[in-house]
């Protein structure tokens, strides 16, 4: 008997951790993105269309970043290898860093760009509201979903 009471103990906690889990991954991959874009939906006061243009805008943007960490990777690696073997003052740190901060910039440019692009289709009274929250250092990756904790403004 005590065996089945330590078995269904154990089997209760791992339901328990189970859930919490489970608990845990719904709000933070799930619950928190879409109320975060709930919330710049709202602050922005846009329609249907411009939340699909928002959602729309996310998807691309993320896509981009995947695949700019990608295109950044070999100059990491080019700056991982000068730092395991160069000593200080070696050019080979001021062409690896000036490689990597390159390729940074373009999808850097390229985010700006698809930011732009998605303001330049808000309705004018959006746009003012855009301005207004573009004024927080943090407003684009609040717009892209990538920091969950939307401010109301």
């Amino acid at each position: 008997m005590a065996r089945h009471v330590l078995l269904l103990l154990l089997a209760s906690s791992l339901l328990i951790n189970a859930t919490a889990v489970g608990a845990f991954v719904y709000k933070r991959y799930y619950l928190a993105p879409r109320a975060n874009l709930e919330t710049v939906a709202s602050q922005l006061e846009l329609d249907d269309a411009g939340r699909e243009r928002l959602v729309q805008l996310r998807r691309d943007s993320l896509a981009a970043i995947i695949d700019g960490a990608r295109a950044v990777a070999p100059a990491a690696i080019e700056l991982n290898n000068a730092l395991a073997e160069r000593p200080i003052g070696d050019p080979a740190f001021g062409a690896a860093l000036d490689h990597l901060a390159s390729a940074r910039r373009g999808g850097q440019e390229r985010l700006i760009a698809r930011v732009v692009r998605f303001r330049d289709s808000l309705p004018p009274k959006s746009r003012e509201r855009f301005a207004v929250m573009a004024q927080d250092p943090a407003f684009v990756l609040v717009l892209l979903g990538l920091r969950p904790d939307a401010d109301e403004n």
